[in-house]
């Protein structure tokens, strides 16, 4: 009972300390000084009230259900080939071009959406989550690249525009530039005197 007794009466003196006052002045070597005794020539300082801002009650959340409905919903809203551009023209002997997609919001892999890139509309990849592809030893000339998302079914949900791009390779049969600079000049001894 006796510590109930002294725990109250702290609880109670708090508020007193709180409220006590707050004084300025200068001591002996000109510095400021904040106490709660009054020094000699102290002034009292004037507490402002401590501020506070008051919160909006945070609403509950309701959980949406995953029902096929919100499914169908879904859409992508940005789905293209970001690399190359359309109709580029790559050079590389080994036939090798580097593909990236661009897709937002991410991929849906909960949804098992994947994504398939087509060379020339033959797949060339199977179904899955990468956006980066390396084509190697593609043949040279014109070709066509595009990509589309499908489902679990397999059925297509978004697909891209086409990209044209020109590949360039190197050929035995293929004549070389013509050499456009002159011989250089051929001088002879006798020429030089």
């Amino acid at each position: 009972m006796r510590n109930l007794t002294v725990i109250l009466l702290v609880f109670l003196a708090l508020p007193l300390v709180t409220t006590a006052a707050i004084y300025r002045f200068y001591d002996e070597n000109g510095n400021v000084v904040f106490a709660d005794q009054p020094g000699p020539g102290a002034e009292e300082i004037e507490k402002k009230d401590i501020q506070t801002i008051k919160t909006n009650k945070a609403r509950p959340t309701t959980k949406l259900k995953n029902t096929d409905q919100d499914k169908t919903k879904f859409s992508y809203t940005e789905f293209r080939i970001s690399k190359p551009e359309n109709d580029a023209t790559i050079r590389d002997n080994n036939g090798d071009v580097n593909v990236d997609i661009t897709i937002k919001p991410q991929l849906r892999t909960k949804l098992k959406h994947k994504i398939v890139l087509l060379l020339d509309g033959k797949p060339v990849s199977e179904p899955g989550t990468a956006t980066a592809f390396a084509l190697h030893n593609i043949d040279r000339g014109q070709h066509t690249l595009s990509a589309k998302v499908i489902d679990k079914e397999g059925k297509t949900i978004i697909s891209v525009d086409s990209v044209t791009i020109h590949l360039k390779r190197f050929s035995i049969l293929q004549p070389r530039p013509a050499n456009t600079l002159p011989p250089p000049s051929q001088t002879t001894p006798a020429a030089t005197k």
